[in-house]
This record gives C-alpha cells, sequence and structure tokens, in this order.
C-alpha cells in the first residue's frame, strides 16, 4: 500500500510525501540479496527532490497557520489531516493489524517471563537479602 500527496508550497517550492505499508524489502548481505517479509510503515517527506523527514507530522503549538509539521514544512490542517488519513489507511490494513497483534502477544510473555524470573530471584534470595 502506497500512497503520495503532492503539493505546491507558497514559496514555490514542491512537497511531497510518501506514506507507504513495507511488507517486503531487499537485503543485501556481502552480495548475497534476499527478500525479507517485514510490516513497516515508511512515511517519507521530500521538498524539491531532498529527503527532509522520516517521520510523522509533528504538532505545532502556538502558531496561527499550521498545526503541525513535517521537517520544515509547515501543514496547515487541511494538509495534516490528508497526511494523517493516508496513515490511518496504512494502519487499517490487515498485515499492520496482525503485526500490532504478535507484538502484544509478544509483550505479553515478556512481561510472564520476567514476573517469573522475579520470583526465582526471590526464592534464591530470600525476598532479596543474602546472608
Amino acid at each position: 500500500m502506497e500512497k503520495v500527496i503532492k503539493w505546491t508550497l507558497s514559496t514555490g517550492q514542491q512537497a511531497e510525501v510518501l506514506v507507504e505499508l513495507m511488507l517486503s524489502e531487499t537485503r543485501n548481505c556481502d552480495g548475497y540479496s534476499y527478500e525479507k517479509k517485514v510490516c513497516n510503515l515508511r512515511i517519507w517527506t521530500e521538498l524539491d527532490g531532498e529527503t527532509i523527514s522520516y517521520d510523522a507530522p509533528q504538532p505545532v503549538t502556538g502558531h496561527a497557520k499550521f498545526v503541525s509539521r513535517l521537517g520544515r514544512i509547515g501543514l496547515d490542517q487541511a494538509r495534516h489531516d490528508e497526511i494523517m488519513a493516508a496513515i490511518a489507511e496504512a494502519k487499517a490494513t490487515p498485515e499492520w493489524q496482525a503485526k500490532i497483534e504478535a507484538e502484544k502477544k509478544a509483550e505479553k510473555i515478556a512481561e510472564e517471563y520476567y514476573a517469573t524470573q522475579c520470583k526465582i530471584d526471590n526464592a534464591m534470595t530470600l525476598n532479596g537479602h543474602t546472608y
């Protein structure tokens, strides 16, 4: 899933935001290339062909015209909403939802492991005291 949002700034410069859900990427290991399954959200902002940001819009406070920014580009409410809608569309895909569920499951397993580790440490050290 890929969405490109383009517009011209008041200075005449061309701005472009790419919101892409990457499901695979080519990796190169000492000359051996292979495809790796991934699920990453990539947000790139370019200004006249120069990449200026790799992140989602950041909020701006105290400005009359702009509500957020991408790199050094200020975004009004309409442009901000358009970009956030593209990000929400990417996050609504089944692949992204499966990734989030897998991360939650892994976090729960890690919490259970840590709790068990704490119980064992307490048992081995008599509740944290060594004699």
